[in-house]
């Protein structure tokens, strides 16, 4: 449970935000005044602060700089109804860790909450590695925000072959980022200092979050994604990271499947009593001399190269760590559809089934 301090003058949104939290297990201090958030920063210590931008007294992007001038080092969110790109770049130049723009899910704000919250808490463990993380990931930031600046606002100047070039610059510059926070998973699982916190969730929130975050990319290719579901189960796991690998093997699936596919996810209860989470794809598949070695450490399947640079070849690696440390089991099949089915279970022990509607 992580101690969150939400700022915001809207009362409405800001009760909306704080019970949402609140029922993902956080303990929330709500406040509708940046007077009294910043005695709160001086007074006590959080783990996490939601910011919102305008605010009548001093703006968050004040406050903000006050907090980081006077050494403050929690994570920031900062919330905002400006989606102007140059002001997301002064929100990040500001301090702030993560910007996120009104309207939003509040599923979307979840997944930023948790993915915040995960670096903090490597950056607790591991201080040197997080901080080089740190280091690569700040630079990164910027050329990507300088790169959506020229594209937003010079765009139809630009020569096509000028829009290609800044458009796999943005890509490989991703890429890296999403890299740098891969090597940190991978360093804290091998040091054996992963946290589980356990909580009885339904499998179909689980997949619904992991949908959310992978939506866009599936979009991009023209990809249907499909939920199959036995009925409704509720499953202990660690909710964030089962979703993380769902979202590993969705954005894998998406990665190799052909455009205007579909890529079915499901979970069922096996005839064993176990829970089964799969995700089916009509791609290539892997051949059958590459399966053996799917989930080790650094493996990358023979692929065309701008397919494998894609990847760094620990996510796999990663996704057995995080479902073994739960208990369970992953593995592979051949698809019916003749691409991949990658899957995962849980013990009995770790459920239960509440009826049998089909959607």
């Amino acid at each position: 449970m992580a101690r969150i301090l939400v700022v915001d003058d809207d009362v409405d949104h800001l009760g909306i935000m704080s019970s949402w939290l609140e029922n993902e297990k956080h303990s929330v201090d709500a406040l509708s005044e940046a007077t009294q958030a910043r005695e709160h920063l001086q007074r006590d210590e959080y783990d996490l602060l939601i910011l919102d931008w305008d605010m009548p007294d001093i703006n968050g992007i004040d406050l903000l700089k006050q907090f980081r001038a006077a050494g403050g080092t929690t994570p920031v969110l900062m919330l905002t109804g400006r989606a102007d790109i140059n002001d997301k770049a002064e929100g990040l130049d500001s301090g702030a860790n993560d910007y996120l723009t009104k309207p939003f899910h509040m599923k979307e704000l979840s997944a930023r909450v948790r993915a915040l919250l995960r670096t903090q808490e490597q950056m607790s463990q591991n201080p040197k590695l997080a901080m080089l993380s740190h280091d690569l990931k700040s630079p990164l930031s910027s050329i990507t925000l300088n790169v959506e600046l020229i594209l937003n606002t010079h765009s139809d100047s630009l020569p096509e072959q000028v829009k290609r070039i800044l458009g796999r610059t943005q890509s490989d510059v991703n890429r890296l980022s999403r890299m740098a926070s891969t090597l940190l998973d991978a360093e804290k699982l091998e040091a054996g200092k992963l946290n589980l916190s356990t909580s009885e969730t339904r499998c179909s929130e689980l997949i619904e979050c992991a949908l959310a975050a992978v939506w866009s990319l599936a979009n991009q290719k023209g990809i249907e994604l499909k939920i199959e579901q036995d009925g409704e189960i509720i499953v202990l796991c660690d909710k964030d990271r089962t979703i993380q690998v769902l979202v590993n093997l969705l954005a894998n699936a998406i990665k190799f499947s052909p455009k205007k596919s579909a890529i079915a996810i499901r979970f069922l209860v096996t005839p064993a009593r176990l829970i089964r989470f799969e995700v089916i794809d009509e791609g290539p598949g892997v051949p059958p001399n590459q399966v053996g070695s799917l989930f080790s450490k650094f493996q990358q399947l023979d692929q065309p190269s701008e397919i494998q640079k894609q990847g760094s070849g620990l996510g796999l690696y990663i996704c057995k760590k995080l479902i073994n440390a739960q208990g369970g089991k992953i593995g592979y099949l051949p698809a019916e559809t003749g691409g991949s089915c990658f899957w995962f279970e849980f013990a009995d022990k770790n459920f239960t089934h509440e009826s049998q509607t089909h959607t």
